[in-house]
């Protein structure tokens, strides 16, 4: 482990932080389009910040936007394994609306997964026609919340036993079997009611639905996030669909508590800066457009509470562009402190 002084390569930012030496490295044309991604980040976490209170990524330069969504979910994702199989009501009795979200996972699903279109559908359906009504009727048309709704839910696929990139580009789909009320594993029964919850509190808060819409029912001052059961980071591509060319899921089956560090590798790490960056862009895409984690933790209580957040990066160049700072908070983490050892490693490469 290295230093707090140790040499932090920075081609994108081009002033050095305190306590930093920082090599510059460029090589941009007149379309002036960078990848601005640390190739590592270190996080820490700070369950304080409930109710996704504080977010200092929003306003930094070289940031397009970002969004944070704190939710009450049954469990953990792929939890309790999947050794058994039972009746969703044997379960926990299904509400009304859950009875709804159910029917509607069914009869938009083919072969029991729910691709791109059936999601949009689905949606309209909770909603009461108003994406239709609204002329809301391709994934394009999604708000940014909606498409990470998406998101979200599609990349649970790791912790259901499902390969690693199982939610890259067209591999992502909702497996909602069980929908039609056929007996499946409780970790599947779990898994679906995190669709309708993450899809119903996401309409809510878009405003496409007609109830009184609570973002957070619980009050964590009172029962506060003291663990963290699950952490899944994400990158997207530069279409600005959130489409995900990078998933890791280290921190899958885990138990850290506040203060604890969380480690992931960058796509752009692969980078290779005597390539044009067009060249990079697909087939593999190694060009992040954005970042997100998604974190499960349990609260003194035992209740289960998901914490999602992403970011997308607006691709432009500058010496003010600094899209994530040491000391950044955004739901759950922050940007690892000075006196933490932290590496930013960004990358400038010229265009075709």
């Amino acid at each position: 482990m290295t230093s707090i002084s140790s040499i932090i390569s920075v081609l994108c930012l081009w002033t050095a932080f305190l306590f930093f030496s920082v090599n510059f490295v460029t090589s941009v044309d007149a379309q002036e389009m960078c990848s601005c991604s640390p190739t590592v980040f270190n996080f820490v976490l700070d369950l304080s910040n409930i109710n996704c209170a504080v977010d200092t990524i929003i306003g930094n330069p070289g940031v397009e936007t970002s969004i944070c969504f704190q939710e009450e979910v049954d469990a953990v994702p792929g939890q309790p394994p999947a050794s058994s199989f039972v009746f969703v009501e044997d379960v926990e009795p299904l509400t009304e609306e859950e009875e709804r979200c159910y029917a509607f996972m069914d009869s938009t699903a083919v072969n029991g997964r729910i691709e791109q279109d059936g999601y949009v559908e689905f949606l309209n359906l909770l909603a009461d026609g108003y994406l239709a009504d609204n002329g809301i009727t391709t994934y394009d048309e999604l708000s940014l919340a909606l498409k990470y709704a998406w998101t979200t839910l599609t990349c649970q696929c790791t912790t259901m036993g499902e390969k690693p990139n199982c939610c890259q580009a067209d591999r992502a789909n909702l497996f909602v079997e069980g929908s039609d009320g056929e007996p499946v594993s409780e970790a599947q029964v779990n898994f679906l009611n995190d669709i309708c919850k993450t899809a119903i509190d996401t309409l809510g808060q878009e405003g496409m639905v007609n109830f009184d819409f609570d973002p957070m029912q619980r009050a964590l001052q009172d029962d506060p996030v003291v663990e963290v059961f699950n952490a899944q980071f994400l990158e997207f591509d530069t279409s600005g669909d959130l489409t995900i060319i990078n998933q890791d899921s280290t921190y899958a089956d885990v138990s850290l508590g506040d203060g604890a560090t969380l480690t992931f590798p960058s796509i752009s790490s692969l980078l290779d800066t005597s390539v044009p960056l067009a060249d990079q862009m697909s087939s593999p895409a190694l060009v992040p457009g954005g970042a997100s984690l998604i974190l499960y933790g349990k609260t003194a209580g035992g209740e289960v509470v998901k914490n999602r957040f992403f970011w997308l990066y607006n691709m432009e160049c500058g010496r003010d562009t600094n899209p994530v700072q040491v000391g950044d908070q955004i739901g759950w983490v922050r940007v690892v402190s000075m006196h933490i050892v932290f590496s930013f490693v960004f990358s400038i490469v010229k265009m075709s």
